[in-house]
């Protein structure tokens, strides 16, 4: 019998090759591995990651109900850089229901609750994502602000998100800005 930790394995490989149903399998048997071994943060990590498929395989309703959990278990555990993960994703999940105003709640608390942890990162990374909401959603000039600000905070921007960047810059002399 395997373990909660290979399963997981398992499951993250399946994810990284795009095999969404088998991948959510592990990752259910995962869930009910770190249960047995109590592991509760593991059990959230699973639910998450069950999370995550069920939106990308617009499973609304199925990744709703699970990143509730997920979420409920890291709360429990006081857990909030996990949980913020969770409320991330609960932002994309929004986005794709098209719900904008939850979408956009849910990034805000995120992207709030990792500039508090100091984690530039995290906090770069979901500014980027709810730039790209408001921009696709008509908030052209709030959405590429915030899009800006979310990308100087990045490590490792892509060339794209540095093109970006320089484009910004030259706008900001052009204009006197």
């Amino acid at each position: 019998m395997s373990t909660g930790e290979e399963l997981k394995q398992q499951g993250l490989q399946l994810f990284r090759e795009g095999a969404y149903p088998e991948a959510a399998e592990i990752f259910a048997k995962a869930r009910d591995a770190f249960q047995e071994e109590g592991d509760a943060a593991m059990v959230g990590e699973m639910l998450n990651n069950l999370g995550v498929i069920y939106i990308k395989q617009n499973r609304h309703q199925d990744a709703l109900d699970v990143l509730n959990q997920a979420r409920a278990v890291f709360q429990d555990q006081g857990d909030h850089d996990r949980e913020m993960q969770v409320v991330g994703n609960m932002g994309d999940l929004y986005a794709a229901l098209d719900d904008i105003e939850q979408a956009i709640t849910c990034y805000r608390q995120a992207a709030d609750v990792w500039q508090e942890m100091g984690d530039k990162e995290r906090y770069g990374r979901t500014l980027m994502a709810l730039g790209e909401l408001q921009f696709k959603k008509g908030m052209r000039t709030e959405g590429l602000a915030t899009y800006q600000v979310g990308l100087e905070q990045i490590s490792d921007p892509t060339l794209r998100q540095k093109m970006i960047l320089k484009l910004r810059e030259l706008q900001a002399r052009l204009l006197g800005g």
